[in-house]
């Protein structure tokens, strides 16, 4: 009898201790699968882009770049102070060049000006864990952030400035968007790296102090740091040293209603799906001066030259943003995609009246992104011909699901338009245009 209870009780305690081995196992897998989740990257990304649209990280954002850099290099208008600084340009006017029959901003852009032999942002910079996690953000799901990783871009070398300190021209190179993502955009992201860090600890100016920022925050800042090695600020923003920095074209058009006879400019709002600035409000149109076809390192120099032409770049933003085009996305012959830019109805529409005079398309210098150190050439396009502002326009998908575009009244547009909501480029943009003859006229009338 007791040898049986013995097997009985014996086998029921190995079974018991078998069975809370097994829960034990369970209980932790499911602890660790929880866990993972929180590293997911849909959850990561949603967090980031929550977070990014809060004021809370604006404003925190804001006072970390202005430790970094100073007040001096951010720009006051509309009452407010944008993470931007701006480089005004030379008077350059978009005029037919009869020597090449081609319309041209003089020497802004010139193919000569061109770097084909400079070396790779990744090939030149150190390519971290960080920097895998945000290009797997970037590049994650069916409908990721970037659409294009590979597709070429032109890459700011230098700016080129005149004895007054303008800017005239500017050098460039080749590389893929991804390249520009990873090594610029990606700054903004270590900001938000820092904010998680240090922003509920030090959440008060007076609490980041020079002392806590220099000891403590600055030194996490590893990649802006690495950019900035070495080199004076106005240095790091009017180059594009130690990273692959993209140029960007934006573009304010400023149109005479027939209706009221104001002077109106164009808007949109952000989509809440693009990787830059989401829900924000811009000047149209804007984006990066880019060519679509896919980087390789012997890319044709003929495709690249095509490419290489900011006016193509701005009537090809145009078309996008203001006329709902995206064909210009699906690759299609450099030679094929010129013509189509260039006689398309609505930009042979704009060359016209500049020809007749009753349109204006002038260069008004350049901004950069504090927080992703990426130059913005700027332009202003004034149209007195008031039967333009007849024409109905429609924004791609990289305004909201509206897809609509706003017009503000310029004389009004700090009264009427969400400026602390507004874009920093186009603060920076519209900064510019303060100091152009186009725009003081409207002004003084």
């Amino acid at each position: 009898m007791a040898e049986f209870l013995t097997d009985i009780f014996g086998n029921w305690l190995v079974q018991g201790l078998l069975l809370a081995a097994i829960i034990a196992v369970i209980g932790l897998s499911w602890r660790k699968l929880f866990k993972l989740r929180d590293y997911r990257p849909e959850k990561l990304l949603n967090e980031y882009y929550k977070t990014q649209r809060t004021p809370e990280f604006n404003l925190w954002q804001n006072m970390l770049l202005e430790k970094y850099y100073g007040k001096e290099f951010f720009t006051e208008i509309f009452g407010l102070s944008y993470p931007v600084y701006t480089f005004e340009g030379v008077d350059l006017k978009y005029n037919l060049d009869k020597s090449s029959n081609r319309y041209t901003f003089g020497e802004l852009c010139n193919n000569k000006e061109l770097i084909t032999n400079k070396k790779r942002d990744t090939e030149i910079t150190e390519i971290t864990k960080l920097h895998k996690t945000y290009e797997n953000l970037m590049t994650f799901g069916k409908e990721p952030k970037i659409k294009y990783p590979k597709m070429i871009g032109f890459m700011l070398d230098k700016l080129v400035f005149d004895e007054n300190k303008r800017v005239s021209s500017f050098t460039a190179w080749v590389a893929s968007y991804m390249d520009t993502a990873i090594s610029s955009h990606i700054l903004e992201y270590e900001c938000y790296l820092m904010y998680k860090k240090f922003g509920k600890r030090y959440k008060a100016r007076e609490e980041l102090t020079d002392d806590v920022f220099a000891s403590k925050v600055k030194p996490e800042m590893k990649l802006r740091n690495a950019v900035h090695k070495g080199k004076e600020i106005e240095e790091v923003l009017s180059t594009g040293c130690n990273r692959a920095s993209m140029l960007s074209v934006q573009l304010i058009i400023i149109m005479k209603d027939h209706e009221d006879k104001q002077y109106k400019v164009l808007v949109i709002r952000r989509s809440e799906d693009v990787s830059l600035r989401p829900g924000y409000y811009q000047f149209v149109p804007a984006g990066g001066f880019e060519g679509f076809a896919e980087y390789s390192e012997n890319l044709d120099r003929i495709v690249i030259d095509g490419y290489f032409d900011v006016g193509l770049a701005i009537f090809r933003e145009y078309l996008e943003e203001l006329c709902g085009q995206n064909e210009f996305e699906d690759g299609i012959d450099i030679g094929e995609s010129r013509r189509r830019i260039k006689n398309d109805e609505a930009v042979q529409k704009i060359i016209e009246m500049i020809e007749a005079g009753t349109a204006h398309l002038e260069f008004l210098g350049s901004e950069v992104q504090l927080d992703i150190l990426r130059n913005d050439l700027s332009f202003v396009l004034r149209i007195d011909d008031e039967k333009y502002s007849e024409n109905e326009f429609k924004s791609n998908h990289e305004g909201d699901k509206s897809h609509r575009v706003q017009r503000y009244p310029i004389k009004d547009i700090e009264k009427t338009l969400d400026v602390e909501k507004l874009n920093p480029p186009s603060a920076g943009l519209f900064y510019l245009l303060t100091k152009n003859h186009l725009y003081k006229e409207i002004i003084s009338d």
